[in-house]
């Protein structure tokens, strides 16, 4: 093992290591391959695209290009859907190798079995393709979960140790020896960078992405984006720029500074910075201030996030604080329609209700059109409190 990878000891193009692949052909196997008997043709674009960004991830890092082509027995690679016996295995590579006047030719037939394939999810079909793809050109397994070649594959990126096998066989895509850029998928990538500084790009999906060393240019895309640290919160410097980036930067240098855009959460190890204001974390804050008439304390605000990321609707957590002791005591247990709309106007937006609102608001409950919990939430997200609200957490805003 080297630095995060282990070699098959076969490589497409010059057998030297570190030199270029060449072109390598690929296709969807319409005809029983050498190994494989191939049951079907890979013909849905649903997996047909997926197979083309794995190949596509392998090429931006490593000097070597590859070419679909028409189906034949040829192509230096083939894929195909074949079922396989072993339970728990939902793809394989295989691969014959030998010499031809100093120059590997190899062979090689890739399989996923559509009955177990179709019962997982788009992120970890990708993940599949790009893990025996990289047994295609050359990496074996490696015991390290952060890696594509892991043999149970967690992940739908290239991580460090992967480029660096990759880099090892062809050498670099880009002529240098260390990655310097990361481009995600539209999946939920998670993705860690080398000592070297990068420019990391999530695109979409809910991406987790950590730049390590060097000075990171880290930009998550659509989703629910972290940018991940190791250090404690109390360690880093963290600036707005004039272009709405934030500046992250290791007060030891340890990890260089940073420049963060579109990214939701940051996040150390003791606390995480929210970012999403307009979004679920932004949420969390401000029906918790309405709920209780106070800012909300790291830990508890830490809590009915996590919740609302992992699925929980606002109304949920709404009803959660209408049940609680703390607003009973606050808007007071038994209380009238009237007095507690009354409290709502007061301890959320600050002032008292207007005759109009009162009595629309209290017919709403009076009538059960609306309870409490949907009223709450109602009050928490209207644009008044929005705007009141908007000054505290304009920066973002700490949990636990």
């Amino acid at each position: 093992m080297e630095n995060g990878y282990v070699l098959r000891d076969f490589k497409f193009g010059s057998p030297e290591w570190g030199t270029s692949g060449g072109q390598v052909t690929w296709s969807f196997a319409s005809t029983v391959g050498v190994f494989f008997a191939f049951d079907a043709i890979i013909s849905q674009p649903y997996y047909q695209n997926m197979i083309v960004q794995a190949f596509q991830a392998w090429e931006n890092v490593a000097d070597i290009d590859f070419v679909q082509v028409a189906d034949s027995a040829a192509s230096d690679i083939r894929l195909g859907w074949d079922e396989i016996d072993v339970p728990a295995h939902f793809a394989q590579q295989v691969h014959t190798a030998y010499t031809v006047n100093g120059t590997f030719e190899i062979t090689s037939e890739i399989r996923f079995d559509p009955v177990k394939t179709a019962n997982i999810t788009a992120e970890t079909f990708l993940g599949l393709a790009m893990h025996e793809i990289g047994h295609a050109i050359g990496l074996d397994h490696i015991d390290d979960q952060s890696l594509i070649m892991n043999p149970i594959v967690y992940i739908s990126a290239l991580s460090v140790g992967d480029i660096a096998g990759a880099q090892f066989i062809y050498g670099s895509a880009n002529g240098t020896d260390t990655p310097v850029g990361w481009d995600g998928s539209s999946w939920d990538d998670s993705y860690e960078g080398g000592a070297a500084g990068e420019a990391i790009k999530g695109h979409g999906g809910d991406d987790r992405l950590r730049g390590n060393g060097g000075n990171d240019n880290i930009d998550g895309g659509d989703g629910l984006d972290f940018a991940i640290y190791v250090d404690s919160a109390f360690n880093y410097d963290l600036h707005y720029q004039g272009s709405g980036t934030l500046s992250v930067a290791h007060r030891m240098g340890q990890d260089g500074t940073d420049l963060l855009s579109n990214i939701e959460r940051v996040a150390f190890p003791d606390f995480t910075l929210a970012l999403d204001i307009d979004g679920i974390a932004g949420q969390a804050y401000r029906v918790y201030q309405a709920a209780f008439d106070r800012a909300p304390d790291p830990a508890g605000l830490g809590f009915w996030i996590r919740e609302m990321d992992a699925g929980l609707s606002l109304y949920e957590v709404s009803r959660g604080f209408v049940a609680s002791q703390e607003f009973g005591d606050i808007y007071g247990y038994g209380a009238s329609n009237a007095s507690f709309v009354a409290k709502l106007y007061n301890n959320v937006l600050g002032r008292d209700g207007e005759s109009a609102g009162l009595q629309f608001w209290g017919d709403l409950l009076s009538s059960e059109k609306m309870d409490k919990a949907a009223m709450l939430a109602s009050f928490s997200e209207s644009p008044e409190n929005m705007a009141g609200v908007a000054p505290a957490i304009q920066s973002g805003f700490w949990y636990f």
